[in-house]
């Protein structure tokens, strides 16, 4: 019998300076080639990386992945600096087991760029 992998969620937020929206295959395609890039196709394919949700006008997101490969990914997703040939950054705000309770901190209020300036 096959055991099942279990599968491992990431709240993410991206920052982006332009106020143009994000494509959710744009986002996913980084991803995955920082994925590629770093660890190599075999990695890359045992990931199981899936994009849950992606707002785009939040910039928020749930990505889902195996528990065996969520360091690998989290390394992945923190090395991104560009989606679309335009400058970004990926931060993480929670690892979870189960959607709910990430959808819960995607609602909480985070610091935006402005912020951060002032």
């Amino acid at each position: 019998m096959v055991k099942e992998e279990k599968s491992r969620y990431i709240a993410f937020e991206i920052i982006i300076e332009d106020e143009t929206p994000l494509e959710v295959i744009s986002v996913f395609n980084s991803i995955s080639r920082s994925i590629l890039s770093l660890y190599g196709e075999v990695e890359a394919s045992q990931s199981g990386i899936w994009l849950i949700e992606f707002d785009a006008e939040t910039c928020h997101g749930i990505l889902r992945c195996t528990s065996k490969s969520l360091d690998k990914v989290q390394t992945a997703m923190a090395i991104v600096s560009s989606i679309d040939n335009r400058p970004t950054i990926i931060r993480l705000l929670k690892t979870s087991g189960t959607i709910r309770s990430l959808r819960s901190a995607l609602e909480q209020p985070t610091l935006t760029s402005e912020d951060l300036q002032s």
